[in-house]
């Protein structure tokens, strides 16, 4: 079960990286990851539509926001949509937003890093090894 999510969040990652552009925008990248009422799936089932432009309008009330991609797990009735938005703060108005709404039963929201930043995180994490006086033996 660990491999098959990390696999996921792997792919999941990917896909954030394909879909921007090649510079740095200064925002911050989400996946939100949410499980539906069964109601909310019922009608999902009885009015089968595009769910990208309501997706993509929510996103876009926010300024600066952008709608990166949006999924469904197969294997579970759950969303999974790639947001990107100027601060973290507007991740979490649209996760409390969608709860408020009676629309979902549960949210888990993930920051993600662009796969293009990982070598400065990871030179930032190989300087405070380097700094690091708990962890040097003497």
């Amino acid at each position: 079960m660990k491999r098959m999510l990390l696999a996921a969040f792997a792919c999941l990652c990917a896909a954030v990286t394909l879909a921007q552009d090649k510079d740095d925008d200064g925002l911050k990248y989400f996946v939100i990851q949410g499980k539906p009422k069964p109601e909310v799936i019922n009608m999902m089932v009885e009015n089968p539509a595009d769910p990208m432009p309501a997706a993509r309008a929510l996103v876009a009330s926010i300024e600066g926001a952008k709608l990166v991609d949006y999924y469904f797990k197969v294997g579970s009735a759950e969303n999974l949509a790639i947001i990107a938005v100027p601060d973290s703060m507007y991740a979490a108005a649209i996760t409390y937003q969608r709860m408020g709404s009676e629309l979902m039963e549960e949210m888990i929201v993930y920051e993600v890093i662009p796969a293009r930043k990982v070598p400065a995180m990871l030179e930032t994490a190989k300087a405070m090894n380097e700094a690091d006086a708990y962890s040097k033996s003497e």
